[in-house]
Order: structure tokens, then sequence, then C-alpha cells
């Protein structure tokens, strides 16, 4: 196989593999200082949350601190997770808050990798309240094969969902999964949760807010999500997140069409979208009509091991590995890069992906960066990438550092994310 069709089967590899989202906002209602004691008790509350909240099956709220230098912290993971996929959800999203929001005093971090999960910190008391904003929805890049009645009809089954949820769950963990038709072919797999804070009511409005929210922005599309601070809804045509047990598979289409993906797939890309064009615009609360913007990553599993591969094709067809590296100290990372697609790829961006790369298989485990921080590097350039150490054996280890990559904690990080006041990177 050629150099240029390997190539970009990778790139397509990693495009595919975006599968799961992330989201931070960061509130504009104050910042703290380094070291300062209300930067002390946030991070003492993230730690707690991350610890304490496997033992409080998948919910946990705390305070630390008083006066203005108190923290108040929530965690809550949903779709009744293992406390792996909970644990692992959570350290990754408190991660990816803490490099976006760095010196914010309030801010929300929705994870969804492997489960949805969501944290949350402020300088006020937020337990039990409801908070119509921020809102931000995602939408399959697929259609749906349906007629618009047929759609109507299966979103007002939809509809009936989220009342039947906020007047028939009495669990604490106000979660609802069920199914409704949207054809005689195709099979709407809803899932709607409450953080157990709030009211029953104050989560049936939620959840109608967010499956109103959905209709209108992304109205015709095949699946989709919508998160809020107390809710989280999602819809799509197969089973997901292991909530629809007695499902095997979703129903087969005509020959003509193509497969929906099986149970064990991941899930397809997903789109960050609100009313037109494709922005998120949030209004924050009732008394404040100013806009701000969440920006949603997503979190691929597959990321790493694409990106390590196609840093390797690049190499393996260029270069031998010693000049590669000292091509890349010299400044003169452009002569590694294939010629067969540099017409199709941006200089820049392919230097930004190789350089990325580098960091991801450095020798030093303590040097590489988590996928969270992955993530935000590829989406965004505000986010500083420092210079690549390497050894004598760079590029010969990669099977090994690759084993170390398949977990994320909450750790100090020597990567630096600029003009973060407000928001976090996309991808």
């Amino acid at each position: 196989m050629g150099s240029k069709t390997t190539v970009s089967l990778l790139l397509h590899l990693i495009f595919l593999s975006i599968t799961l989202t992330d989201a931070q906002y960061c509130y504009t209602t104050g910042n703290f200082t380094a070291n300062s004691t209300y930067a002390k008790n946030r991070d003492l509350v993230l730690r707690s949350l991350a610890s304490k909240v496997t033992a409080n099956g998948g919910f946990y709220n705390t305070t630390i601190g008083s006066g203005n230098d108190t923290v108040y912290g929530l965690v809550h993971c949903m779709a009744s997770p293992s406390a792996g996929n909970c644990s692992f959800c959570v350290n990754s999203s408190i991660q990816a808050l803490m490099t976006a929001c760095p010196n914010q005093k309030e801010a929300i971090s929705w994870g969804g990798n492997p489960v949805p999960c969501f944290v949350r910190y402020a300088n006020r008391y937020f337990f039990g309240s409801f908070e119509r904003s921020p809102t931000q929805a995602f939408y399959n890049t697929g259609k749906i094969e349906a007629t618009f009645t047929q759609f109507d009809q299966a979103w007002s089954a939809v509809r009936d969902i989220a009342t039947r949820a906020n007047s028939t769950n009495s669990s604490r963990n106000m979660l609802a999964a069920e199914t409704t038709d949207l054809s005689s072919t195709q099979t709407i797999y809803v899932f709607m949760q409450c953080t157990p804070d709030v009211s029953q009511s104050n989560c049936g409005e939620c959840l109608q807010q967010s499956v109103d929210y959905y209709k209108s922005c992304c109205y015709g599309q095949q699946g989709g999500a919508v998160q809020n601070p107390n809710c989280l809804f999602r819809w799509d045509l197969y089973p997901y997140y292991n909530l629809f047990p007695q499902v095997t598979s979703p129903s087969p289409p005509p020959p003509a069409s193509p497969s929906p993906p099986p149970p064990a797939s991941p899930s397809p890309p997903f789109i960050v979208t609100s009313p037109p064009p494709t922005s998120i615009t949030i209004t924050k609360g009732k008394e404040n009509t100013t806009s701000r913007t969440v920006i949603a990553t997503t979190v691929p599993i597959a990321i790493l091991l694409a990106l390590v591969i196609l840093i390797l094709t690049i190499f393996r067809f260029r270069k031998p590995k010693q000049e590669a590296w000292q091509l890349w100290n010299e400044g003169r990372g452009q002569e590694l890069i294939d010629r067969n697609i540099v017409d199709t790829c941006p200089i820049s961006e392919a230097l930004r992906w190789i350089h990325i790369a580098l960091l991801c298989v450095q020798d030093d485990p303590a040097r590489r960066p988590t996928m969270s921080l992955v993530v935000l590097m590829l989406g965004s350039n505000a986010v500083n990438l420092p210079q690549p150490s390497a050894g004598p054996n760079f590029l010969v280890k990669f099977t090994s550092i690759l084993s170390h990559q398949s977990s994320a904690i909450v750790s100090g990080s020597s990567f630096l994310a600029s003009d973060q006041s407000t928001t976090s990177v996309s991808l």
C-alpha cells in the first residue's frame, strides 16, 4: 500500500473514531489567583469529588472553605456506569476542566468518555437549584430515513417519555431509557437523566426543555444529545451505554439503505451545534441575556493510536528516525511531510499534528499529555505546545508507550492554555 493511501486511510480513521463528547464552560463571574486560598480549596474539592463519587453511588457533592473562599462542588456519573467507567470519566473531565478553566471561580465540565458524567464547582451555593443554561447540543451527521410526519409522531412519543420520566421515576438516579418506533424498520433509543439534587418537577421541565431545544436546532438529524447543568437528553437509532439490554441490535433497514451501527460499535461522529449557524449560544440565567459560548471537544479512545501510527507512517516514508528528529530540532519539520499529501493538507496543520504526536511518544511518561490535553491541543492553536524531548530510542519504544496512555488521571501538567478566559477549545 502506497504512502498516500496509507496516510489517507489513517486520517479517515481519526475522524471516524471521534465518538464521545467532552465540553467545558468557564463562567465569567470572577477569577482567583494561583496559590490563593480559593485555588487550594478548589483543588481539594475536585480531588474529593474524584475520590468519593463511586463510593456514593455515582453522585456526590461537597463544600470546602469559608467566607469568600468557600468552594461548592458536585459530580454525577450518569447512565448507571460501572465504578471503573465512572472514575475514568470523572478524572478525565476534571483534568480537562482544570486546563480549560485554570482560574475561573465557577465552571462546568460535561464528560462523555466512556459514559456521560458531570463535574461542577462554584463560589456560590447551587445544590438543588434548577438552571436553564448553559445548554449545548450535538447531532449526528447522518440523516433519518423517515418522513417528517413519522419524525413528528416519534418526537411526540419522545416528549411523552420525558413526561413519564418526571412523573413516574422516584428513584435517586432519575433515569429513563426507553424506545419508540420511528418507522417500520427503525427504532429510536431514548436516554434521559437528571442530577439527583433537583426536584421531580424541575427534572421534568429540564428534560422537556432539552427535547424542545434539540428539535429547534437539529430537526431531522439522525440522533444527538442536549446537555444542561441539571439534565442530559440523548437519542439515536441504536442502543448505547448498555441501557437497553433487551435489545441485541437495531432493526435492519431495507437492503438499499446503509445499515445502522451495531450496538458494540462506537457512536457516529457528533457535530457541535445550536440554532444556525454552528456555534452554541447560551444565555446565562433569566437576569442576563448576554450570549456565551460553550465549546465542545470530542474524546476518542483510538485517537492517540491513530496519531502515533500517522506520524510513524510519515517518518517511515520520508526519513530515518535519527535524521527525522534532527530535522525537527533544526526547525525543518516540513521536510518530514510526505510530498503526496502536501496538496491536500496545509503544512502548518501537518506540522502541528507531528508536534502533538511527538509529545505523545516521549520517553518520559510524565511528560506525555493526557487524552484530554491531546484533544485540547488538536482543537485549537490557543494551547501552547512545549518542545518534545527524545532519546536515542525515541521512535522504537512506541509500542510500550501506548500501553501507558490507556488511562487518564488528575495531575499537574506543563501544558499551558492561553486566552482561556471563558472558553475551551473545539474540534
